[in-house]
């Protein structure tokens, strides 16, 4: 912990609450002689690593320091900065300057939206996508061993599928499909194997 050398002697005063719900301790600081660098206050209660923004209520200079230390909570003194953060506030040198503090408002929390992938396009039947009666696909993106549910959009039948190989990405498909997989949509048993591209809508499942 860093040697603390200005100690603020304050009074707790409540000022009207901002949006945030903070409350302002005003009082009186007073400053002493240190080499010590570094902004950092010590406080009762505070956790460490919490950030203050204190201000020079003569000036209106501020600045925001870390808390590092403690100090007891049942005396006078309500908080102790350091000889840096008093410097940067200007503090008077000798006797006392009128001073307040509150905590630093914390960032919100964002929420993570998580994006699910999906695509429409045409698909064909291929014999090298698939071995003996396994639903499977080739796609050019979607990660090997993944899930996909595919929608045959002509007639609305739906599989599910493994991702097991690569394809190039191409305007005349966007995943080929195994003939087990294609006859389960209505694919490729009336039309022949590749011989022509349906339009499909595809979800992945590990989102």
């Amino acid at each position: 912990m860093k040697v603390l050398s200005i100690i603020g002697l304050l009074t707790l005063a409540i000022i009207m609450p901002c949006a945030a719900q903070q409350i302002a301790i005003k009082g009186m600081g007073t400053s002493y002689n240190s080499q010590e660098t570094g902004l950092y206050a010590a406080h009762a209660t505070y956790p460490f690593g919490t950030k203050l923004v204190v201000t020079n209520t003569q000036n209106g200079l501020s600045v925001t320091v870390t808390v590092g230390g403690r100090i007891p909570d049942d005396n006078q003194w309500k908080i102790a900065l350091s000889a840096e953060a008093a410097r940067k506030l200007e503090m008077a040198q000798d006797g006392f300057t009128p001073i307040s503090f509150t905590e630093m408002p914390k960032p919100a929390k964002t929420k993570t939206i998580k994006r699910i992938f999906s695509q429409t396009g045409p698909a064909i039947v291929h014999s090298t996508a698939g071995a003996g009666r396994e639903r499977t696909v080739y796609h050019p993106s979607l990660p090997f061993n993944s899930k996909v549910r595919i929608t045959n959009l002509r007639n609305r039948r739906q599989a599910e599928a493994t991702v097991i190989g690569r394809i190039a990405a191409s305007k005349d498909r966007i995943i080929e499909l195994s003939p087990a997989l294609g006859s389960a949509l209505g694919i490729g048993s009336a039309l022949g194997i590749g011989s022509e591209s349906v339009q499909v809508f595809i979800e992945s499942l590990n989102n």
